[in-house]
């Protein structure tokens, strides 16, 4: 009877230490796979930053060539200076006012343009902002579930090893009782009807 118990606490030993590494090896699977994709938006988050600060350091520098260019052109459009006397001579530009005021107007309108897809593009990249903070704060819950998950899994882990531990000593004492009880049992002795 002891050793079908010893075996039987053996065998409870054996499930518990089995769960308890199954436990152990899903809280590793979910750290990593939260770990992935902590990083993986962390990645698209720099992506994308880099992809708005590239634009926008492009839409400057376009701005800052064409008011390089259109400086240039109001300065070649200026009336060149006469003398009284040369009425003969007309004027290289017509109307050089009317050309400023046009140039100006159509540098005005790139610009404007210019504002509204930078207006636009930010409104997407403010969404996606938005977007990938409640993702990372969806996560960071998770993240923090998992953290309960875990801490309670340690104490069970801690309770399992308490009570792995117990039974192992039960374990051994049975086998103990069980070796002193064959020890002192009286040895068997065959009987014989002698006639």
């Amino acid at each position: 009877d002891g050793q079908s118990r010893a075996a039987e606490l053996e065998m409870q030993l054996s499930d518990a230490q089995s769960a308890i590494e199954e436990m152990e090896s899903g809280l590793r699977m979910k750290e990593m796979e939260y770990d992935r994709r902590v990083t993986e938006l962390q990645r698209e988050h720099s992506r994308k930053e880099a992809y708005l600060l590239k634009l926008s350091n492009a839409a400057a520098m376009k701005e800052a060539a064409e008011m390089r260019s259109g400086a240039t052109a109001a300065a070649g459009t200026a009336p060149s200076p006469r003398s009284a006397g040369d009425a003969s001579t007309p004027p290289s530009d017509p109307d050089p006012v009317s050309a400023a005021a046009a140039d100006l107007r159509s540098q005005m309108e790139f610009r404007e343009t210019q504002v509204a897809v930078l207006t636009k593009e930010h409104g997407a990249m403010k969404t996606q902002n938005k977007e990938l903070k409640r993702r990372v704060k969806a996560l960071l819950a998770e993240r923090e579930e998992m953290e309960e998950a875990a801490a309670k899994l340690e104490e069970r882990l801690e309770s399992s090893g308490r009570a792995a531990q117990s039974l192992q000593e039960q374990v051994h004492r049975l086998s103990s009782e069980n070796r002193r009880s064959q020890r002192n049992a009286p040895p068997n002795v065959d009987v014989h009807d002698d006639d």
